[in-house]
């Protein structure tokens, strides 16, 4: 079985001498893709040292600005110092955390490589399971029915213990086939563990995909053979990929049977089972050069040890973004004499003394802190750019300003590692577990470099997914607010709302939804993106609103935040981009 994956928080990896071997067995080119990047990427990570000093030096003067008013030669050279002087450290941290990040995921792969052939009797175990059990199990309840009917109306007669002793026969081998189902179980139990998401993991690698290490949350690449190919310029539509995402959801049975995807276990699938997000990305294949779209699935409520400071410096690594020991924020709001001062963004920002309205007033709550924030993005992103290490996509710098994670607000908080919420209500749950994030880090870490989501596809999980498994997952807030282009039930007009009922039956049982699409690459004005999400419906019998009004409004002041400090333009958005660690080869 293969064992957990351990995040090492301590290591300052010896790029050098990382072990990438050939992917030799049956997990496929998307793994030999996966290994072509790390193992390049590795490469280019052993030619940077900042203990030389022209690397530093580097860094620091591509940090200062060109167009400093300053003429006084002595005040430059002062500034170059502190500025070398405060900046070092953080450089470093940064260059430590983009290896350890590599370390920790190499020696992950190279696990599931190892650990491949019992991954796949997982597989072939469920399948085998899914195939015999739940109709062995129908056929012996038909038989008994059979029995007792025979029992209880025929009169003794020859015919009547015919047909009992025939019936029995066949009774008997329903129960040694289910004997055998129980025997199967009981070796999937074994080569899953008691672990929920370690047992899906273990799943998915026996299907062939290349799944996300367990020190993050759960997500996976979907096989080679699922990617779609983008060779003859023909691109696809948000409906056909829609469509392809649907084909795939039923191919792995994610959400439709008990023996199979997030429904697994049957004794506590229901439980712990939640929604899935099949996230489509636009790439270039580093092995052959070709464009594709490549299927990526994140799973919600999988996030491990989530008030832990390496945890969140896993997946701040995973992302590439700023590192997490280097700042430690506080949601709460400072007096006039701890007030920092801070470099606000905009022409324009909100200012409490204009006789502020009380939307105004939250905006200024929270401004402060997420500058403060968009100043460590700054940076973070300036010194990778100088760097050439992987860059994080619009979407993780938006999910950083705003996403929960362990924040320091006092002694006490420090030494217990709480969660703080820094950014209005528009969730109320640890964000690191939606199937959205955790979709995102893996990203980042399968193409070495950040990428944009073209289109998001969420399916309900942890209510009944419908008899295909296919029922869709109201977009949740947060994605709402970070996603380019989402999938969710089409708006429902007030005339319609009465034959909701009945369309909703209708759907859960063919599996076919209505649905539209929904674009937030830019921001035009709040009114503009708060018209985009009315009316769409929850993924339920009765009918309401995805989304209530003060979240409508929380999500469109998140994001008049984001425009402020200038992440919502097009210019943003990492989609196909070639990473430039790629470009200096």
């Amino acid at each position: 079985m293969q064992p957990n994956d351990l995040y090492d928080e301590k290591t300052n990896a010896n790029v050098d001498k990382i072990k990438l071997k050939e992917p030799t067995q049956t997990q496929g080119s998307a793994s030999k893709e996966f290994v072509t990047r790390l193992a390049a990427y590795r490469q280019h990570l052993s030619s940077v040292n900042l203990q030389s000093g022209p690397a530093l030096e580097g860094v620091v003067e591509g940090l200062l600005d060109s167009k400093d008013p300053q003429k006084d030669e002595e005040k430059i050279a002062a500034h170059r110092l502190r500025l070398k002087r405060e900046l070092g450290p953080l450089v470093e941290e940064i260059l430590t955390l983009e290896k350890r990040w590599l370390s920790n995921v190499c020696k992950a792969h190279e696990s599931a490589e190892k650990h491949l052939a019992d991954n796949q009797k997982v597989f072939t175990h469920l399948e085998t399971l899914s195939k015999t059990f739940p109709p062995a199990q129908h056929t012996i309840d038909r038989l008994k029915e059979q029995r007792t009917l025979i029992k209880e109306t025929w009169k003794p007669s020859r015919a009547k213990w015919t047909n009992l002793d025939r019936l029995e026969t066949k009774i008997k081998k329903g129960v040694a086939l289910q004997d055998q189902a129980v025997k199967l179980k009981a070796e999937i139990k074994k080569l899953c563990g008691n672990d929920y998401f370690e047992g899906l993991r273990r799943y998915l690698r026996g299907a062939g995909f290349i799944v996300a290490p367990s020190y993050i949350p759960p997500a996976a690449v979907f096989p080679r053979g699922d990617w779609i190919s983008l060779e003859s310029n023909e691109f696809k539509t948000p409906e056909e990929l829609a469509c392809a995402a649907d084909a795939l959801m039923m191919k792995y049975q994610v959400l439709g049977t008990s023996y199979s995807g997030m429904r697994y276990k049957s004794d506590v699938a229901s439980d712990i089972s939640g929604c899935v997000c099949i996230s489509w990305v636009i790439a270039k294949c580093a092995t052959n050069n070709k464009r594709v779209l490549v299927p990526v699935m994140g799973m919600s409520g999988g996030s491990p040890n989530g008030k832990e400071e390496r945890f969140v410096d896993a997946m701040l690594g995973a992302c590439a973004l700023p590192p997490y020991r280097a700042y430690k924020y506080t949601s709460t709001i400072p007096t006039a004499e701890e007030k920092p001062e801070v470099q606000r963004f905009g022409e324009n920002p909100f200012d409490q003394t204009r006789n502020p309205s009380s939307k105004d007033v939250e905006f200024n709550q929270y401004y402060d802190d997420i500058m403060v924030r968009a100043n460590n993005l700054a940076i973070n992103y300036r010194v990778r750019e100088l760097l050439s290490l992987r860059l994080p996509s619009r979407q993780a710098m938006l999910s950083y300003l705003g996403l929960s994670f362990a924040t320091m607000t006092n002694r006490d908080v420090e030494q217990t590692g709480s969660l703080a919420e820094p950014t209005p209500g528009v969730t109320r749950w640890h964000s690191f577990n939606c199937a959205e994030p955790a979709a995102l880090a893996w990203i980042s870490s399968f193409f070495v470099d950040g990428q944009d989501v073209h289109l998001c596809c969420p399916y309900e999980g942890a209510d009944d997914p419908g008899a295909l498994g296919l029922k869709p997952k109201e977009t949740c807030p947060w994605c709402a607010t970070v996603e380019l282009t989402y999938r969710s039930l089409k708006k429902v007009s007030d005339s319609e709302q009465k034959r909701w009922p009945s369309t909703f039956d209708e759907s859960m049982r063919t599996g076919k939804w209505a649905r539209e699409f929904t674009g937030a690459r830019e921001f035009k004005k709040q009114k503009t993106d708060l018209e985009q999400r009315v009316d769409l419906p929850r993924n339920k019998r009765t009918f309401a609103s995805a989304y209530p009004s003060s979240v409508n409004d929380n999500v469109a002041l998140l994001r008049e935040i984001f425009k402020e400090v200038g992440l919502l333009k097009k210019s943003t958005i990492r989609e196909e981009q070639l990473a430039l660690w790629q470009q200096k080869r």
